[in-house]
């Protein structure tokens, strides 16, 4: 407040002019403030006018301010201070007056009056709180709405930000607003020649302009925003500045995209695992269906649905009653309900599980049911396969081991025929010709039943798929060699001669079991010749495949035969001949040249005889040495001296074979023992040169054998070989996997057994 000198006193006429005229509230007290006269301003606004025991200071407003301005009013009364203050006065219309008051003393003396000059600031308060108010919303709604404030000078390219903005780029809010160049290094890449292209078009174009952009923080995270600006009408051609804001719809536009995330992830669950969705509009009686759905039934997908009269004549009637009182039990309770029905598709029934769940309005009305429907018709049929499948492999392989336990037993004792029966014959000067005879029908009888083991165990191996083959290019001169070699005895003893033709081909086999297929054809038109017959085996192109053709002069097949001939055990009648046979060679041939992805074919004629041919495909010619046939063993072992052996056996009589072998064609030394445990001891004291091992032993087999022998510095070294009956293949392959040399199969071939010793040796 401004106190005036106290002698300083208007002229009369003027104060009375200002008195009356004044816009501003005059107003005179007494040196306490008790209002002695007021201008007709004042009490337009204040509504008072000079009564008794009325102060100055009762006008002020009741509120946290009152007690600081009446100590303001006070203090000039006394002419403590000087200057002006905004009070609040209480005004005539329950509003609040706010005034720029000043005191003014109008005479000295002993009662002193003062003159009160009060400017009224209502009006620009007002507008001063009305713009607090605003700013005050404007931040809360930026805050909440994440909107940035921005303006640019087009020309420049520099503009002006709120704190929103720098937050929203990354950017310090110390620092000055970048120019667009600089901001626009914060847009993605892929957004900033989109961003520019823009800006600078609509500077052109006058109105509401709107552009999506990402922006990328120096930390790489991403925010995403939505920029609108306006751009003014221009006089001269180019607008002065341009004013917009940025939304910072980030979340939006993550949430958009983890929905749409969710609803492709959905689809795509829905199509991978074939769910059906439906929903069953309660008020309408009408379903809605997704197109697995429809698919159920062998049907298009209809956008408008299926009636439930039209779904419900889909249900098999057996299963209607079913469906119809899962639906009302959902009904009632309000739970989910799963329920099990046949739907028709054509001709077909499809056996479907669902589930549906009730769906409520927000007055908990229900309005629709919502589930899920599974096939399960592929399903259970699957399973019924797979089933079936376990079943069949399961006795597959009971049948393997049944017949792998019987190969070892029956094998076991033929050892010691076979074995001994080779011996005697090897001294067939000490017997004579009756005794050689009877020797020889020893082995022979040994041999058939050798062979027809053999032959079982790779019919059942076929069945199963359980041979392992390998394709690669084979000379087929080669193989037949090999294949001569083991039937020369037999094409002697029928007084046949067996020839090649043109036997010139490379073919796609596995050489082993080629050798097996070229045996077995070659041995049966052996055995079905007659006296002096003629066996011929030639070869020519066909395509890409080449033909392999074993022809005889044999008794030939009926067509009823040929109808047969590839029948497991079915000898055509050729066991009342007394020619021997087991009548599975062609069953074990067909299976293998099927597995070498080639054909077998017949063509007979009763009298004159059969022509066997396999076609293989045809594969890139090789060269190499033809095949030698084995010399004698015997011959090769004399001179071996000066070796160990040791032989870990149970078994007697293999042991004494063995022995016999030993002792007789060679100067090697062997000790034997009974079970793995003495056998391993003693080749921790004998160092032998080599271990013959049997597999199934008493107390551990022959990989605990071979276990303890390997982690003993003192036999580690020591050459071992399993020497078992177990003669399938999976049994060698894990006997050889697990460290054994090698693996001979019981009964002991003589001549093989003496050659590996010579090799070894």
């Amino acid at each position: 407040m401004t106190v005036l000198a106290r002698d300083s006193q208007p002229p009369p006429d003027a104060l009375d002019l200002l008195w009356r005229q004044s816009s501003e509230l005059l107003a005179i007290t007494d040196s306490a403030g008790r209002l002695l006269q007021t201008n007709p301003r004042f009490a337009q606004i204040l509504g008072t006018t000079t009564a008794p025991q009325v102060f100055l200071q009762d006008l002020l407003c009741q509120d946290s301010q009152r007690a600081l301005w009446r100590a303001h009013i006070e203090d000039t009364l006394r002419g403590a201070q000087t200057g002006s203050g905004l009070i609040a006065l209480a005004a005539i219309d329950g509003r609040r007056a706010w005034v720029q008051a000043s005191g003014t003393a109008l005479a000295a003396g002993d009662a002193p009056t003062w003159l009160w000059q009060m400017s009224d600031m209502t009006a620009l308060r007002d507008a001063q709180a009305g713009a607090t108010r605003v700013s005050e919303l404007l931040e809360l709604v930026q805050s909440f709405g994440r909107m940035g404030i921005w303006q640019r000078d087009p020309q420049t390219g520099e503009g002006e930000w709120d704190k929103h903005m720098f937050h929203l780029f990354g950017y310090d809010t110390a620092e000055s607003a970048p120019d667009f160049r600089s901001a626009g290094t914060r847009v993605h890449p892929d957004d900033q020649e989109a961003n520019r292209l823009a800006f600078e078009n609509s500077l052109s174009q006058p109105g509401h302009h709107q552009f999506r952009v990402r922006i990328l923080h120096p930390d790489g995270r991403m925010r995403v925003g939505q920029s609108m600006w306006s751009v003014p009408e221009m006089r001269d051609g180019e607008p002065r500045r341009v004013v917009g804001v940025i939304l910072d719809d980030t979340a939006a536009y993550e949430l958009a995209q983890s929905v749409s995330t969710a609803n492709e992830l959905l689809e795509l669950a829905t199509d991978l695992g074939q769910i059906s969705v439906w929903r069953h509009d309660l008020k309408t009686d009408w379903y809605h269906l997704n197109d697995h759905a429809f698919a159920i039934a062998g049907m298009e997908p209809r956008p408008e649905g299926l009636s439930a009269e039209a779904l419900r004549a889909l249900v098999h009637p057996d299963d209607l009653a079913h469906v119809t009182a899962a639906a009302q039990q959902a009904l009632l309770t309000g739970q989910p309900t799963d329920w099990q029905a046949r739907y028709r598709r054509g001709d077909e029934w499809r056996q479907v599980m669902a589930r549906r769940v009730m769906q409520r309005d927000a007055q908990g009305q229900p309005v629709a049911f919502v589930g899920v429907a599974l096939d399960l018709t592929d399903a259970q049929n699957a399973a019924i396969a797979r089933e079936e499948r376990e079943i069949a492999y399961r006795e597959s392989r009971a049948k393997s081991r049944f017949l792998a336990r019987m190969s070892h037993e029956l094998r076991t004792p033929l050892n010691a025929v076979l074995g001994f029966a080779q011996l005697l014959a090897i001294d067939s000067h000490a017997f004579d010709e009756t005794q050689r005879a009877r020797i020889g029908h020893i082995r022979s009888a040994g041999e058939h039943l050798l062979a027809l083991i053999d032959d079982v165990l790779d019919l059942s191996r076929l069945e199963s798929e359980d041979i392992p083959l390998t394709l690669e290019p084979v000379d087929v001169a080669q193989v037949l060699e090999e294949a001569m070699v083991l039937l020369q005895a037999q094409a002697r003893d029928m007084a046949l001669t067996v020839t090649a033709g043109t036997v010139d081909a490379t073919v796609l086999a596995d050489r082993t079991r080629l050798r097996q297929v070229l045996v077995n054809l070659i041995s049966n038109a052996i055995k079905y010749n007659r006296p002096q017959g003629q066996v011929i085996v030639s070869t020519c192109a066909i395509g890409n495949q080449q033909a392999i053709r074993v022809t005889d002069t044999g008794r030939g097949l009926s067509a009823e035969q040929r109808a047969h001939l590839f029948e497991p055990f079915n000898r055509l009648g050729a066991e009342r001949d007394g020619i021997e046979g087991t009548g599975i060679g062609l069953a074990i041939v067909k299976a293998l040249v099927e597995r070498m992805q080639g054909s077998l074919e017949v063509s007979s004629e009763p009298g004159k005889g059969s022509v066997f041919e396999v076609r293989l495909q045809a594969g890139e010619r090789i060269s190499g040495q033809p095949a030698q046939a084995l010399s004698a063993a015997v011959d090769r072992v004399a001179g071996v001296d000066g070796g160990r052996l040791l032989y870990i056996e149970d078994n007697a009589v293999n042991v004494l074979l063995v022995e016999e072998l030993v002792h007789s064609f060679t100067r090697l030394s062997i000790v034997s023992e009974v079970n793995g445990l003495a056998g391993v001891a003693r080749a921790r004291s004998l160092l032998p040169d080599l271990i013959l091992v049997d597999m199934q032993l008493p107390d551990i087999d022959g990989f605990e054998v071979l276990r303890r022998l390997r982690e003993d510095p003192r036999t580690a070294a020591i050459r071992c070989i399993a020497l078992s009956a177990n003669a399938m293949p999976e049994d060698i392959a894990r006997a050889r996997a697990a460290g054994y040399s090698d693996y001979w199969t019981k009964p002991i071939d003589v001549d093989r057994f003496l050659s590996a010793l010579s090799r070894l040796f």
